[in-house]
Parts: C-alpha cells; structure tokens; sequence
C-alpha cells in the first residue's frame, strides 16, 4: 500500500488493512530516521549538507585532562598590560571628584591617592617635507653655468629613505598592491603618491642587498 499524503487518512475496513498500514508507516518512519541520522560524519555527504551541527567534543590530552581555555588558569594571576610609567607619560590630567556629597558635605580630596586611567592615541601624521635648492652660479671667467650638489644622503627622487622603507614593508611583509600602498600613504600618511612613484621605490629597494636594507629597515622602525 502506497499513501497518498494528500488526501485524507485511509480508514481501514479489516485487521488485515490495519496490519498492512502499520507495517507501511513503520517501514517509512524508519526510512526518514536513517535519513536524519546520515551526516558528513558517517557517509560521503559534504559537512554544509548536514541538517544538525554535532556539538565538538572537547580535545583531550594524553593524560585525560582536557586542553586549558586561553587566559589565566584558575589559581593562577592573569599578566594584563602594566601601566606607562610618568616619566614616559606624555601629559597627565587630574580628574577630580565633584565638590559636594550627595549628603551635602564638602568632599576632601586625599593628596596623592588617584586610580589611573591610561589612553593611548595615535598621532596625527603629516609627512616632513625638505626642499633642497639648489643654487645657480655662473664663472666670471669663462662663463660656466652651475648650480649647488644635493647633500650626501639625500635622495634623487621625492621620497626620503623612511617613506622607501614603509613602502617596502607594505609591498613585502604585507603583500599589499600598488594601488592599496597609494590609499595606505594617502589616507593615513597624508602622503600623495602616484603608482608609478610607487613602483619606482620598490624597483630599489630590489636593488639594495638584503642586509643593508634589513639594517636600514630595523633603524627607521626602531626610531618612530
């Protein structure tokens, strides 16, 4: 006996039906069960086919006990950031408590209990821009034109050493594009530049041995 779930219940005449009906549902309650039963975990189906998400058991080590939650322990002090002692501290601020008790007394203000409250900030960036001009000159004798030498150092293009490293960070370390590096030093380097000076910086900096520019790279890092 095949159901047609679309029409109203069969209503059996005889044991026999009854028998047969049973025997039907039952074949077919079971069918659905394996069905809701079979997931990634005991057949080829992929894991996002699965209708319910099996709770994870946890990972257990060799000695029986489970792996420890990240933190501190229980027991154990927990090591959070320390305070910036004053001396490094760029400005403090008193925040002093209101004058007057909800009672109406005058509040006292203990000398030197305080609870500090650190803030760190970013600076605001703008770039350090240098113009180097070089002078003209002309021989009384013969006539010869020349015009001043850029000091040692300093280099032919726009970008001074520190903006050729960051540039090299971001295209080797971080693997950003060009066009990423020109909205990076724009955006928050106040630094415009276009593509093509982009790809002249790391053009030199492939140039430049591996151990000159790792040293160069560790002092204009180490000195911000």
């Amino acid at each position: 006996m095949k159901f047609d779930f679309t029409q109203p219940a069969p209503t059996p005449a005889t044991l026999e039906e009854s028998l047969e009906i049973i025997a039907e549902l039952w074949e077919l309650a079971s069918h659905q069960n394996e069905k809701l039963n079979t997931d990634s975990t005991n057949s080829s189906k992929p894991p996002s086919s699965d209708i319910f998400k099996r709770p994870r058991k946890k990972r257990r080590l060799k000695n029986g006990k489970s792996r420890q939650q990240q933190g501190a322990q229980p027991g154990h002090e927990g090591r959070g950031r320390g305070q910036v002692p004053e001396e490094h501290l760029d400005a403090i601020i008193d925040c002093p408590p209101p004058r007057q008790c909800q009672c109406g007394c005058a509040i006292q203000i203990k000398p030197g209990s305080y609870r500090p409250h650190q803030v760190f900030e970013l600076p605001p960036i703008q770039p350090i821009i240098t113009e180097y001009r070089q002078q003209f000159g002309r021989c009384e004798g013969c006539g010869t034109h020349y015009f001043g030498t850029l000091p040692d150092g300093v280099p032919s293009g726009m970008l001074g050493a520190r903006a050729i490293a960051t540039i090299g960070t971001f295209a080797g370390e971080y693997h950003l594009s060009k066009r990423l590096i020109v909205r990076m030093l724009d955006e928050h380097f106040h630094l415009p530049v276009s593509v093509g000076t982009v790809s002249n910086a790391e053009a030199l900096i492939s140039k430049v041995p591996k151990q000159p520019y790792d040293e160069a790279h560790s002092y204009f890092s180490n000195s911000r």
